[in-house]
């Protein structure tokens, strides 16, 4: 699906919690309570404090950012002493928030990069 029509039919720039369940796995529908938390998980190689903090919100404001940007860079320093960073486009914010894993590489910095595992989770 073509980024204008996935705004034109999910008005992505109102897109609150309600209509994002619309997006989710039907499995993790089903599962869907008012305790579930839905937020990002992520793993990154040959980790040495770096942190990707994101929540559901956060990838929803990623959406409203790349209706006007083509990527945005999204900081994982963490508690390192260096800056790392990665790069996402809308494509990838979808596949995500569709359930799949993504391994996006990171910056270089001090001399090298991570690969770091995306994927969207669902819990009670």
């Amino acid at each position: 699906m073509k980024r204008r029509e996935f705004f034109n039919k999910a008005a992505i720039s109102g897109l609150g919690l309600g209509a994002a369940a619309l997006l989710l796995p039907k499995e993790a529908i089903a599962d869907l309570n008012e305790n579930s938390e839905v937020g990002v998980l992520h793993e990154i190689s040959r980790n040495h404090g770096h942190e990707l903090v994101m929540n559901l919100n956060d990838l929803l404001v990623v959406f409203r950012r790349l209706k006007l940007e083509e990527k945005i860079t999204i900081d994982i320093k963490g508690k390192s002493r260096h800056a790392h960073s990665i790069e996402l486009t809308f494509d990838q914010a979808l596949n995500i928030l569709l359930g799949e894993t993504l391994v996006i590489l990171s910056s270089k910095d001090a001399g090298h990069s991570h690969s770091v595992s995306v994927t969207l989770k669902i819990e009670e």
